[in-house]
């Protein structure tokens, strides 16, 4: 049995062994001994078949030269490996060729669904960082309407005093026209004139009195709901706070993806090289 015998006997485990799906020659220097082709690259070979001229893996091979060639998918419809070894006699001349090929197809996909998931992680990291101007920027307003809600609540306090002194003056005029009415009445007709002044008087007072507590009613509510939107607003300013924290840390978490992907690129591509 000659060397290309005993490679065509072991050609089938070659097959079997290999990782890929591979197709297979052995020939001598003129014909094919063996072909097998693989479930997606079959050149339509039969044992005795030519060895066609075109083939420069095998050329090379029976030139005596190792060869791995990268074929495009032009050639045969997918990217291809092709590799070829020469054969030798006990004489160490080339009596041969042993030649296999697989196509990079699960590659080609594995490489474009790499490219989609960069594509999208990109467009993540825009939306994410598009997303955390966002909150920074409703931060900021938060904490600004905050700012002036507190002030609001500051000046109300103001008001409070103001409507406190109102209302000492008003008490104040009260006394002081129940006083002049006891002295109109007292000097008789001669103070009836000044007798009505002062019972208006008591009366303005009196108003006043009751319009301050009115202003202090409606100012304690307006201070209540101003006192519950500042709650609220703290609570809008934590709220954003956190978001922009976890946009952070999802941007982090994309950022990472993307270069894994890319990783995983080169990768792909020093293995099908």
């Amino acid at each position: 049995m000659d060397i290309v015998e005993a490679l065509v006997l072991a050609a089938p485990y070659f097959k079997k062994i290999h990782s890929q799906d591979i197709m297979i020659g052995v020939t001598d220097k003129e014909v094919f001994h063996y072909y097998a082709p693989s479930r997606t690259l079959d050149l339509g070979l039969d044992k005795g078949s030519p060895i066609p001229s075109n083939d420069a893996t095998l050329m090379n091979a029976l030139a005596g030269q190792r060869t791995i060639n990268r074929l495009p998918a032009e050639v045969y419809g997918n990217p291809v490996i092709s590799a070829g070894i020469p054969i030798y006699g006990p004489d160490q001349t080339v009596v041969g060729a042993l030649a296999l090929a697989y196509t990079l197809e699960n590659e080609e996909k594995l490489e474009s669904l790499t490219k989609e998931v960069n594509g999208i992680t990109n467009h993540l990291v825009d939306m994410v960082q598009n997303v955390a101007a966002h909150a920074e920027e409703l931060s900021a307003t938060t904490t600004h309407i905050l700012d002036n809600t507190r002030k609001t609540v500051e000046d109300s306090q103001e008001v409070n005093k103001v409507t406190s002194l109102i209302r000492e003056i008003s008490e104040q005029t009260n006394l002081l026209g129940l006083n002049a009415s006891i002295e109109a009445a007292r000097v008789g007709e001669l103070g009836a004139g000044f007798g009505v002044v002062a019972t208006e008087v008591r009366k303005l007072a009196v108003n006043s009195k009751e319009a301050t507590h009115d202003i202090e009613k409606s100012l304690s509510t307006v201070q209540l709901s101003i006192k519950q939107m500042e709650r609220e607003i703290q609570s809008i300013a934590e709220s954003s706070t956190v978001q922009a924290e976890l946009v952070t840390e999802f941007s982090d978490v994309i950022e990472r993806l993307n270069k894994a992907s890319n990783e995983m690129a080169v990768f792909i591509q020093s293995f099908t090289r």
